[in-house]
């Protein structure tokens, strides 16, 4: 019996059967407070005496995987509120067969016909199931829910007769461990599988992510090219325009300065005619001059004469 409150209750009943006590309580707890608050072996044994009946309970610290008793050594097996604490935050196989070595003790102490009760508050599937499948537990009945401070179950049975208690013991430690070790085998499997998928899927987003990646590259490094193509052309039809216009300046130049050249050589030219014409024009008036002062000296010398000779 696991716990102090379903001790003195059960060792209550006893007192009031009317039949001779014969037997005792026991007790067994690891004493976690963690469990359940102010949890102390004092506790239970004051309550024990509280209630009148110290003289019928026996308390001792030990471990429900391992219960300190011979095999066939009880008429009625209870267990409270406590097999959930066995690796309370496992619910793998590894778990469950920890778990699993509690009842196999259950069945290990009982007499054969000895009734059992599992009372919890989760893992009560897992407890049926194990009961179930053991040779050597009948009549099981699981009921419930009941309103504690949490919907709690109640798993029942008994312990058959005709096979040794030792024999089914280790029948049941060999059947659970095997049960166990095959429950850890296909979540082992179903985990890898997980495993696998998760690893080919990643995979398989990582070649999407750098095929989408290496198509995106190439996509901005053609676009790039046509960009610097573009650009390139661009530049050769401007640097063409920019020669021919170069060049056509060019020869507009040569052509305004042969034009210019045309145009002064003719100034030149004409202005030189003109100052010809124009010397030859004095040298002629000159001449002019000189002859019409000659015919005149020579005439008033003739006019002289003349009148000299009258």
């Amino acid at each position: 019996v696991h716990g102090g409150i379903v001790m003195v209750e059960a060792a209550k009943r006893l007192k009031s059967s009317g039949s001779p006590v014969t037997g005792k309580i026991h007790c067994i707890d690891i004493w976690r407070e963690k469990d359940q608050y102010d949890n102390k072996e004092n506790n239970a044994l004051q309550n024990a005496r509280l209630e009148g009946v110290p003289d019928l309970v026996k308390i001792q610290t030990a471990d429900a995987r391992k219960i300190p008793f011979e095999d066939a050594t009880f008429d009625v097996v209870v267990s409270s509120l406590a097999l959930h604490n066995i690796e309370e935050d496992s619910y793998d196989a590894a778990g469950a067969a920890e778990r699993a070595k509690a009842l196999a003790e259950i069945v290990r102490v009982l007499k054969p016909g000895g009734k059992f009760a599992v009372f919890d508050i989760i893992h009560v599937n897992e407890y049926d199931a194990w009961f179930a499948q053991n040779a050597n537990v009948d009549k099981i009945v699981v009921d419930g829910p009941h309103q504690t401070f949490y919907p709690s179950f109640v798993v029942s049975g008994t312990k058959r007769a005709g096979i040794s208690s030792s024999k089914q013991h280790l029948a049941a430690e060999a059947k659970a461990k095997k049960e166990a070790v095959e429950r850890d085998l296909k979540e082992k499997a179903a985990k890898a599988a997980a495993q696998k998928e998760a690893a080919e899927k990643a995979a398989a987003e990582k070649a999407a992510a750098e095929k989408a990646a290496a198509e995106k590259a190439a996509a901005e490094k053609a676009a790039a090219e046509k960009l610097a193509a573009e650009k390139a052309a661009a530049e050769k039809v401007a640097a063409e325009k920019a020669a021919a216009e170069k060049a056509a300046a060019e020869k507009a130049a040569a052509e305004k300065a042969a034009a210019e050249k045309v145009a002064a050589e003719k100034a030149a030219a004409d202005k030189a005619a003109a100052e010809k014409a124009a010397a030859e024009k004095a040298a002629a008036e000159k001449v002019a001059a000189e002859k019409a002062a000659a015919d005149k000296a020579a005439a008033e010398k003739a006019a002289a004469e003349k009148a000299a000779a009258e």
